[in-house]
């Protein structure tokens, strides 16, 4: 690998670098020092109430993230205590925001974030380690794995954002660019890898994903609509593309910034744009809705939106505040 590449692995290390890389310490009194106390301490968990396992789950965070262990024993760590997590966010989070619900909830995506800063450090520690061709190397795949990770979590915090309202990280899109660009200059960006069911995703699928979320008006959607766009954008990310260079598309992204995307003939151009091409995506949409079967239709609202859909990722649109209520 060329020396230019090794200084932009620097760089883009440098982005994600948590302020926390340069504190660590050691703590043999700690509850979780290694994957087997994790999981008893997961077992411990409660199996109904999601609020004290978050709290549990919060507390026991910063000294599994803070400890001085070897990168590849937190990142098991970590992956460990993941579902436990996702499993205690989403329970918070099925509520609509209120007065009475308001805490529970920023409580969830704080949990979530917590757990992200945390595949950060990883990420950073095994950068840091990589030698000068860092593609020939097994720490690379274990960096895919971890990427792979922070962009599931990032993926969670924008949809949680949307579905209740809740402040994004201020720097949300310059990380997510960041983790790409990474996963791009090791080679690993498109590689399928498994999860616990033996579903494969890959970092530049989940990266679409997120990129064709933002390129709707996710706030004229109902929550109920949110999450049906969300939960097929699973298959539909297989379907776009990305490009660089002067190849066409409607959206374009520059990933030096912390924005999502824009209309191609409106954003500035730069040799490291990234064009989104959905062209490929909506020609499927309109064969879907063309089709009549009741199938591809199990609820009432679902036609509506992929002809919004549509019309939102097939040509500029004016923006007009128009908002819909949920009907779920």
């Amino acid at each position: 690998m060329s020396s230019a590449s090794n200084n932009n692995i620097a760089a883009l290390l440098s982005i994600l670098k948590p302020s926390i890389a340069d504190n660590l310490a050691t703590n043999t009194d700690a509850q979780i020092q290694d994957p087997a106390s994790a999981e008893q301490f997961i077992n411990g968990l409660s199996a109904t109430n999601y609020a004290n396992n978050s709290m549990e789950l919060y507390r026991i965070l910063p000294s599994v993230i803070g400890s001085d262990n070897p990168p590849n024993i937190k990142m098991a760590i970590l992956d460990s205590l993941n579902p436990a997590v996702i499993r205690s966010t989403e329970g918070l989070l099925q509520n609509q925001l209120n007065q009475s619900t308001a805490k529970a909830i920023s409580l969830g995506q704080s949990l979530v974030r917590r757990l992200f800063e945390g595949y950060k450090l990883v990420i950073y520690q095994l950068g840091e380690e990589l030698p000068i061709n860092p593609k020939q190397t097994r720490k690379s795949g274990h960096l895919a794995q971890c990427i792979l990770a922070a962009c599931h979590l990032l993926a969670r915090i924008q949809l949680n954002s949307l579905s209740h309202y809740l402040q994004q990280p201020s720097f949300y899109w310059r990380e997510l660019h960041a983790l790409y660009l990474l996963a791009e200059q090791l080679g690993v960006a498109s590689k399928d890898i498994p999860d616990d069911l033996g579903i494969n995703s890959s970092v530049k699928k989940v990266y679409i994903k997120l990129l064709l979320f933002s390129s709707t008006r996710p706030h004229h959607f109902s929550n109920y609509e949110l999450r049906f766009v969300y939960s097929e954008l699973e298959f539909w990310s297989s379907l776009a593309e990305l490009h660089r260079g002067n190849d066409k598309g409607l959206f374009a992204v520059d990933p030096s910034t912390n924005h999502g995307t824009v209309y191609a003939d409106e954003g500035d151009r730069h040799p490291g744009n990234i064009i989104l091409d959905t062209s490929h995506l909506v020609t499927f949409l309109k064969g879907v809705i063309s089709d009549n079967s009741d199938t591809l239709f199990s609820d009432r609202v679902s036609r509506r939106v992929i002809g919004d859909l549509i019309k939102q990722w097939g040509e500029k649109l004016k923006r007009r505040e128009t908002h819909i209520k949920d009907q779920a």
